[in-house]
Formats: structure tokens, sequence, C-alpha cells
């Protein structure tokens, strides 16, 4: 296990690297997702809403009603969104002078508000782990729906009480440089 553990270490400090080389040499390094991942999860999501389409037709309780609105809502938003990121041109994040942003601006963190980033590895989903103060994490959670309030905060005891902002790690090309 530990040499498992070494050479996740290893290839992440590799990408970091890489991701800092690219910085340095053009002043902005910009993020995509898995274009195969983003297709998987979109046909992983299709069968379900239509699944709970289907269950309307046939509910005979509240329950049943509420269990396939439930469907078709949490995967619909699923395939909504996995169809836009797959149509979206150019990256999902970016970073460069401005700090750590997202195309849509709907998050920017500057980099006086950024306190560390890390790369983390689960189950093969990769993730980017943005550590920012806690003034920018408390306007940031505020903007947020209920429920990605909770999520914040479930996020902030996972990652030990220090305020984090989690996004998806890019995609890597084959030579191992990122778009």
């Amino acid at each position: 296990m530990r040499g498992r553990q070494a050479n996740r270490a290893a290839e992440n400090e590799a990408v970091m690297a890489s991701w800092a080389d690219q910085l340095q040499r053009t002043g902005r390094v910009g993020f995509t997702l898995s274009p195969l991942r983003l297709s998987v999860l979109l046909m992983l999501s299709l069968p379900f809403v239509t699944m709970g389409l289907l269950m309307i037709t046939v509910a005979r309780s509240f329950a049943e009603l509420a269990l396939a609105i439930a469907c078709i809502v949490f995967f619909g938003t699923g395939v909504v969104m996995f169809t836009m990121r797959l149509l979206a041109r150019g990256p999902s994040v970016m970073v460069d002078a401005r700090g750590v942003r997202t195309p849509s601006e709907r998050l920017v963190v500057p980099w006086p508000q950024l306190r560390g980033a890390s790369s983390y590895s689960t189950h093969h989903t990769h993730l980017v782990v943005l550590v920012v103060t806690p003034q920018f994490a408390a306007s940031w959670r505020a903007q947020r729906h209920w429920a990605a309030r909770a999520l914040s905060r479930a996020n902030r005891v996972f990652a030990g009480g220090l305020e984090t902002i989690t996004l998806p790690r890019p995609a890597q090309r084959r030579s191992g440089a990122v778009s």
C-alpha cells in the first residue's frame, strides 16, 4: 500500500510541477475536464431520468411520485451540467494573474484569498482542493444554495477545519501537459 501511495504522491507532484511550469511560461493555465468521463457520466444519468419519467406514469402513492421526481431532478441536473460542460469551449478552470476562476466568473478566488492548493485522488476521482481564507469561504458560502452550504460544512470537517473549495482535477494530455 505504501508503494501505491508513494506513486500517487509522485504523480501529483509531477502534475503540479507541470502546471507551475506552464503558468511561468504562459502566464496562465487552463484546465479542462475529461470529455470521456463527462460522456460516461451523461450516459449513466440518462437512464435514471428516463426511469423517473416512467415512474411518474405508474406511481400509485405519494412516496413513489416523490421518488420519481427526486430521480428526475437529481439526475436531470447532472444531464444538464454534463451536456453543458461537453458543449462548452475552453477550460473549466483558469489560473492566471487574477487568481483561480471559472470561465463564467461564478467562482473567482483572488491570490490574496488563496492560502494553498493540493491534489487529491480517491477511487479514480481526482480533485483539486483550494484552501481559502475564512472570510472568502464565508462570502462564497453565503452565495450558495442551502445544499451546497451543507456540503461545504462537511468539506470543512473532512479538511480538518480548513476552509476549502473542491474542484475536479483536469484531464491530462498524454504528454503530461494540461490544456
